[in-house]
């Protein structure tokens, strides 16, 4: 029995035109040439033929990506310069080194992870993130990689969810829900370092690291505040004074949001990528005002009005 060869192939580009219709798809190319490698090697005596197992994934319209676990090799097509990965904050916390004084930056790396069983999900989600940080860069330097890779590390990010149009389900998924459930139920929250960060700041933090004068091989952190953090209860007073009428019936706005101290110097990151940071008061106007949106229905009333529109063109 031949021994299997499970390869990856991550399409990161397409043929188009002529091309496209004498040879297929970017991906039977590459099987084509995968095959008739595999082929002359065997001929001439150096391996024996392995069984190619070759699946494809389109990682730039659908984002599809292989599990590590079921591949031995990847290939890129096409020419890529440089990958935008999204990590976190807590890819720097070392639950053994750490204390109230540790100031977090780009260079700051975890050396302690830690190990199951886990406590809680942060602990998981936390080892998650440091061992993919590392193993990452890891590859990066042993491999001398064709391409960059830029790691972006978010605090808490809040902002308009635009993908959810239910008010409940605002409560349920995604970052806004801890400045939303003791605003809008008046229940508290649990404990969450004041490491924050506008939704729009991350997505022009990606886009902006993609410019080949913004050093590769780097992690860049984003956070609002300043190095001791942003307190997160003064939500409550922020809410008060952007959304008076809405606080006692819709907003109680009267839960709490407690957050220990965890330090960030984000000024560094902010100077290479030539950003200022929205505040966080402009982080919960929005987060919150997006919320009072879909509670008042605008977003579904929008909607069906422009499905009318469409069906009147059409």
């Amino acid at each position: 029995m031949r021994p299997q060869l499970r390869i990856a192939l991550l399409e990161c580009d397409e043929l188009v035109g002529e091309t496209k219709r004498e040879h297929g798809s970017i991906s039977d190319v590459y099987k084509k040439f995968l095959e008739a490698g595999a082929s002359q090697l065997e001929e001439i005596g150096l391996y024996e033929r392995p069984d190619l197992a070759v699946s494809s994934y389109d990682v730039v319209n659908k984002q599809e990506y292989p599990v590590l676990e079921n591949i031995d090799a990847v290939f890129l097509t096409g020419r890529l310069k440089r990958i935008i990965l999204t990590n976190s904050l807590a890819a720097l916390i070392d639950y053994v080194t750490d204390t109230d004084e540790t100031v977090h930056t780009e260079s700051t790396r975890a050396t302690n992870i830690l190990q199951p069983p886990y406590r809680s999900l942060f602990e998981a989600y936390t080892a998650a993130k440091v061992s993919t940080l590392n193993l990452t860069e890891q590859w990066a330097e042993s491999e001398k990689s064709a391409f960059d890779l830029v790691h972006i590390a978010p605090g808490h990010v809040f902002g308009p969810n635009e993908l959810v149009t239910s008010p409940e389900e605002l409560l349920l998924t995604g970052t806004n829900r801890i400045i939303l459930i003791p605003v809008v139920t008046g229940k508290a929250y649990i404990m969450e370092p004041g490491v924050t960060v506008h939704l729009d700041d991350v997505a022009e933090a990606h886009v902006r690291a993609l410019n080949p004068s913004i050093p590769c091989n780097h992690l860049y952190v984003l956070s609002s505040g300043e190095v001791a953090g942003i307190k997160l209860d003064d939500c409550f007073e922020i809410v008060a004074r952007s959304f008076p009428e809405h606080v006692g019936n819709t907003l109680l706005n009267n839960g709490s949001l407690p957050s220990p101290v965890f330090k960030v110097d984000a000024s560094e990151s902010a100077r290479t990528l030539g950003m200022d940071f929205i505040s966080y008061e402009q982080q919960v106007r929005d987060a919150v005002g997006y919320y009072l949106e879909c509670f008042n229905g605008d977003l579904a009333r929008q909607r069906r009005l422009d499905r009318y529109s469409i069906m009147e063109l059409t």
